[in-house]
Order: C-alpha cells, then sequence, then structure tokens
C-alpha cells in the first residue's frame, strides 16, 4: 500500500517569516491506513555508542490467539470493544484492522487515528499475553505513597534548573484548521460571575482565569497524575470545586480532590481506588463524570465503571448504586430535585437503548422505554433545559431524539449529522436551539429537526477539529476541543477563543533541537501540529499530528517535519514553502516512524519504515535500502562515531548493520 499525499506541494505564504509568522499548512485530509496488527511493545532509553543495542528499545510481538469470530462492522462497536478491559487488546487490534481494511480513510472522522492512538498507546502495557486484567495500573501510584511516606512529608524537588518554553500561545492562525494550544476535557463558567472560568486537560490537569480568560494558571502540577477529565463546582459557592485525577495515558482514576479555594490548592478526598477497594491487577477504576446536584448543596453524584456514587457531604461518605454497571452520563431535572437521568454505557442488546431515572435523588433507578432507532450506540449524551423542564434529549451516532415526559419515552428527531457522537447540548435559554459535535460543529435552530455545519476554517467560526463537550450557560455555548475553549453568543454560529494565549496543555510526541542554536526547537505534538520555537517565539509550521524532525545543522532555513506514520514534509525556506517528500514507493512507517540525520554528514537523512531509505541531499530523493525483519522499524540509531553502525528494533526483532543500512544481521538472540 503506497503513501498517499496529503496536500499538493508548494508556495503557501510568501510574507516575510521571522518578524511577525510562518506559513500554516492545512491538516492532511488522507489518513494513515496499517494492514499490520501490531504497534510497539515499549521504548527504554538509549545512550552510548557501542552499547547502543543494549539499550535500543525492543517492540515484543506477542504471540496470542485471536477470540474466533470477533468482528466490529462500525466505528462505535470499535470503540466499545476498546473501552471493554474483558476484550483482549490483540483481539481489539485484529478486529480493528480489519474494520479499516474496509473503510475510506481519506474521508474525515472514521475514527483511525484514534485507534492508531490507542494501540500504539497500550500494547506495552498488556504484554505478552494481551490480557487488559493482568496488570495493576496503580502501581506507580503505590509506590509513589510509599516513597513519600518514607520521606515522612511530600517534597517537590527544585525546578530552578528549568524554564517552561511554553507554547503558551498561536502566534500566527490561519485559515488552517489545525492550530491550538491543547486538549481541553472540561470547562466551568460562573452563571452569576462571568470573570470565574475554569477548563480541564487529559495531560495538562486543571486552570482557573478570574479574569474573563485573559490569563489563566495551571495548579494541578504537583498531584501524582496531573490529567484531569472531568470536574464540577458548587452551585452555592464557584470556590469549592472537585477534579477526578487519572492516568492520561490510560483513563485509570487516582481518585477525587478537593478545593476550596477556586482552584488554588488541593487536597484529597476519601473517595480513592485504595478505599473503594478497586486497586491491584485485573482493577481499571474510571471516574467518567462528578457532578454536584444544581440546587441541593453538597449532594454530588460520580458516574464511574462501578456504578454510580452518590454523597450528600462532598465524598467524605457515599452510597453506591446499579454497582458492576459503568455509567458515563449525569442529567437532572432542571426543577424537581429528586429526579435524576443517567446512562450507562457497559449496556448489552437492547438495553444500550434505555436511560436510568430516578425519583429520588439516586436511591433508586429505573429504565425508560426503548429508544427505538439506537441500534446500540453506547456514544450518548444526554441534555435537558430549564426551558422546557420535563423534556431530555439523547444524542448518539445515530440520531437526537427528545422525550417530553422525563424521559420514559422518546421521539426521533433527526438522524445523526456525523456518525458518533462526543458533544451534545440544548441551549438552557431556546429549545430550538442545539449543537451536536465530533469532528465538525452543526447546529440546529428548528428543535433538532435539521442540523447544519458551522464549524469551518474562518476565524470566526474556527474552534479546532474534535470536540470534546458541549454546554450551554445563561443563552450561550461554550465548546472545548482538541484545541481550545470557545465561546458563542449566537447560537454557534460564531465563536470567540478563549485560551489563545495563557495555557499550557499541548501533548509533544516528539522534540529537536538545533546543533547550532539552543533556542531553535521543533516539535511535534497530537493534534496540534509541528511548531518551531524560535527568537522565544513559538510558531505552527504543520498540522495533523506533529512527528519526528531534522534539522540541518548549518542552515535553519532546511527542516524536515513528520506526521503520522511516516509522512515527511521539506521546507528549504524556513517553513514559507513546502515540499512532500515521503519516499515514493514505499509503505507506511510505524505511527512514531524514526526519521534520523546521519551524525558524521549534514546531507544525509535516513527514512525507517519497514525498510530502510536513504536520502544524500536532504530528503529531496530516498533510495531504498535492506528491510531488517519483517514488520516495521519502531526504533532506530546511528552511531555517532561511525555512521554504517546502525541498530533497529522491530515488534519482535532487532538487528544491526555495519554497512550503513544496505544489509542487517538479526541480533535479538546475543542480547
Amino acid at each position: 500500500m503506497l503513501i498517499q499525499s496529503p496536500l499538493e506541494p508548494g508556495t503557501i505564504d510568501s510574507s516575510p517569516i521571522y518578524s511577525n509568522r510562518i506559513a500554516t499548512l492545512n491538516n492532511p485530509s488522507a489518513r494513515s491506513r496499517t494492514s499490520s496488527p501490531r504497534t510497539r511493545y515499549w521504548r527504554l532509553p538509549w545512550v552510548g555508542l557501542l552499547i547502543i543495542a543494549t539499550f535500543l528499545s525492543v517492540s515484543l510481538y506477542a504471540q496470542t490467539s485471536y477470540q474466533k469470530g470477533l468482528a466490529v462492522h462500525t466505528k462505535t462497536e470499535l470503540r466499545q470493544i476498546m473501552n471493554d478491559p474483558t476484550v483482549n487488546y490483540y483481539d481489539v487490534a485484529k478486529a480493528g484492522h480489519a474494520y479499516y481494511e474496509k473503510v475510506d480513510l481519506s474521508v474525515k472522522g472514521t475514527g483511525h487515528k484514534q485507534f492508531q492512538r490507542w494501540l500504539n498507546a497500550n500494547e506495552y502495557k498488556y504484554y505478552p499475553s494481551g490480557d487488559r486484567h493482568n496488570v495493576d495500573p496503580y502501581f506507580a501510584l503505590n509506590q509513589y505513597k510509599s516513597f513519600i511516606h518514607g520521606q515522612g512529608t511530600a517534597k517537590v524537588l527544585s525546578t530552578n534548573d528549568w524554564k517552561d518554553l511554553g507554547p503558551y500561545s498561536i502566534t500566527y492562525l490561519t485559515q488552517a484548521k489545525n492550530p491550538g494550544i491543547g486538549r481541553i476535557e472540561d470547562m466551568y463558567i460562573s452563571p452569576t460571575d462571568s470573570s470565574i472560568l475554569y477548563i480541564s486537560s487529559r495531560s495538562g490537569g486543571f486552570w482557573r482565569s478570574t479574569d474573563h480568560g485573559n490569563t489563566w494558571e495551571g495548579t494541578t502540577d504537583a498531584l501524582f497524575s496531573s490529567g484531569v477529565n472531568t470536574f464540577t463546582v458548587s452551585p452555592t459557592n464557584s470556590q469549592n470545586i472537585l477534579i477526578n485525577s487519572r492516568n492520561a495515558s490510560n483513563g485509570y482514576s487516582n481518585g477525587i480532590y478537593a478545593s476550596n479555594d477556586g482552584g488554588k490548592t488541593w487536597t484529597p478526598t476519601p473517595f480513592n481506588p485504595q478505599n473503594l477497594n478497586f486497586m491491584g491487577p485485573g482493577n481499571d477504576f474510571t471516574v467518567m463524570e462528578v457532578a454536584y446536584h444544581p440546587r441541593v448543596p453538597n449532594l454530588v453524584f460520580v458516574a464511574t465503571s462501578e456504578g454510580v456514587f452518590k454523597s450528600y457531604d462532598n465524598l467524605n461518605t457515599w452510597t453506591v448504586s446499579q454497582p458492576n454497571q459503568s455509567f458515563k452520563e449525569i442529567a437532572f431535572h432542571p426543577t424537581n430535585d429528586s429526579m435524576v437521568y443517567l446512562y450507562n454505557s457497559r449496556q448489552s442488546s437492547n438495553q444500550a437503548n434505555v436511560i436510568y431515572r430516578s425519583f429520588d435523588q439516586g436511591s433508586t433507578y429505573h429504565t425508560t422505554n426503548l429508544i427505538q432507532g439506537n441500534n446500540n450506540d453506547r456514544f450518548v449524551e444526554l441534555s435537558t433545559s430549564p426551558q422546557c423542564p420535563d423534556c431530555v434529549w439523547f444524542a448518539s451516532g445515530k440520531g437526537v431524539w427528545v422525550s417530553k415526559d422525563k424521559g420514559l419515552n422518546f421521539d426521533k428527531l433527526s438522524a445523526a449529522p456525523e456518525g458518533l457522537c462526543e458533544g451534545f447540548a440544548v441551549n438552557d435559554a431556546d429549545t430550538s436551539n442545539m449543537l451536536f459535535g465530533y469532528v465538525e460543529l452543526y447546529n440546529s435552530t428548528n428543535g433538532g429537526r435539521t442540523f447544519t455545519k458551522v464549524s469551518g476554517n474562518n476565524n470566526s467560526n474556527y474552534i479546532h477539529a474534535d470536540l470534546r463537550n458541549i454546554k450551554s450557560v445563561n443563552g450561550r455555548f461554550y465548546a472545548v476541543t482538541d484545541g481550545f475553549l470557545a465561546k458563542s453568543k449566537d447560537g454557534g454560529v460564531s465563536w470567540k477563543r478563549l485560551t489563545e494565549t495563557g495555557i499550557g496543555i499541548r501533548e509533544n510526541y516528539k522534540l529537536t533541537v538545533s546543533q547550532a542554536n539552543h533556542y531553535f526547537t521543533l516539535t511535534g505534538s497530537q493534534d496540534n501540529g509541528s511548531s518551531m520555537f524560535k527568537d522565544n517565539r513559538w510558531f505552527r509550521v504543520y498540522g495533523s499530528d506533529g512527528m519526528e524532525s531534522v534539522m540541518h545543522p548549518l542552515n535553519e532555513e532546511w527542516f524536515i517535519i513528520s506526521y503520522q506514520s511516516g509522512g515527511r514534509m521539506l521546507t528549504k525556506e524556513g517553513g514559507r514553502k513546502w515540499t512532500l517528500v515521503t519516499p515514493q514507493g514505499s509503505n507506511f512507517g510505524d505511527w512514531e516512524a524514526p526519521l534520523k540525520l546521519d551524525p558524521n554528514n549534514d546531507m544525509t537523512v535516513y527514512d525507517f519504515r519497514e525498510e530502510v531509505w536513504k536520502s544524500t541531499n536532504f530528503g529531496e530523493d530516498f533510495v531504498k535500502l535492506a528491510k531488517p525483519f519483517s514488520n516495521r522499524i519502531l526504533e532506530a540509531a546511528i552511531a555517532h562515531n561511525n555512521s554504517k553502525i546502525m541498530v533497529v528494533s522491530g515488534y519482535d526483532a532487532i538487528a544491526k548493520s555495519t554497512d550503513g543500512g544496505v544489509s542487517f544481521t538479526d541480533i535479538k538472540g546475543s542480547l
């Protein structure tokens, strides 16, 4: 299978570069396709020259038998088995690859990139069996607690020798769709004081602003895990906040923390996996949503993978309802304090097509009548509005429904504008207006009967692809995406981005520092492309998922950047013009396919895919060398004192070349 060009190479911007801005390219529309069901196993640090083979990581291929007959037919079904820890990792991999062999990956919203990220992040955890119940996700947490206990008090190491370089702002925002700061998961704005804003990030933690989003402060760096996927604010005091602290890579909760000073400081609540007895091998305790009751003081609900928990005292004590069930959505009746709505994402068959209702503040629950046409889609969003207190809206990748009898019966309003739903909200001041989103964002002004795409590349409606959440407060919509928090005053037609400056939540894959200028750096990040740090400013230089780059040590205008699965782009004008230089005739590489500059020749570049490719004119063209083993190359290194010596690792192999990549010898048995 051959690499397809994501863009036509050529001039993007002819303006001067370093004084103010650098050119920006559109996100590649083509998505990588892979036929191998394997990704990396692990990657360990390596150092030195002659010992390079010892410390180079090896990714071992797990020889496991797949579940016979396991197949998925939609991306929703694939997401379900990805999130189901009872399904073997390698069964998910095989089923996913089989599904995507039949999908046109040039179409947006296939979910293929998210699937590849999941594979990339998870194989090392479940090697060699693929059994996702054999791993203790809390091992590191327990070791950390043991260390702190031995120290007597927790200590934060001095950071005097480190300076945070960001990025904290977008210097040049073009009409391309990719500029963004980083992935935001949740948000809050005070309904009585719009100057108070809170956001949370998958990796970057909790951030607060008290001046309408003009400046921000991050406050969770000292927590064991800084990822925060959900938080809730007391309806009676915006200073009281509860956050779920979790591992960004696997989503497992490390407990809920509380703040009584508007998020400045945090203390752990008793609600944590250890007290709940959800630790140790086989446990994967996740918190999907934490929510204060909007009118009952101190009443908190927590939707988890082990049931829904209820507390009347800010999680000092609690009770659990519907144990061994996985809940992802909580909604409240706008006027009836006793009514609570839930959605259970672990249901099977037709049970996925109902919601749970409680008439006693969550002590007991009853399922509704079937929601016809949902067809077991479990990626569901619920919404309510004070303008129709007895109404409940239900949105999924199969459509949008409304109930006017407190959730007992539902009528379908329309088909879904996209095949998956990641965000949905009804305007709290006008029920004819609602938003639906996944990759793109759509609004309805006729009560959900039709939806119109409103996201786009123009500055007034750009909010970044991949919606994470939508909320309506006082007739305004707030959307969080993989790039920004944004606000709309006109029903979702136009948007103001509130986090263009001030927050540092970028998730970087790779970093390259110039050999000639320590303050010239290239980074590649998830969802927010490749960026350049130069002259104490950040410039976005390319889109998609940014990966590895190489920089010419004598000419700062020359560098090659990468996007997922080995796409390569060359500039010899500092980013003003780009040329696609992915080796012609090559297959896709690994998700983070290695790219290396010869340490002894400034013009020689090596591209590591299934084969080794070599360029002697800084990437303008490549010639194919050897194929070290049957699968893709995951890691590669070249000896600094002798460029003919290189070592590469794959899924279950490690090989060495002493002739510059012309031939390789298997060295796994000698390690």
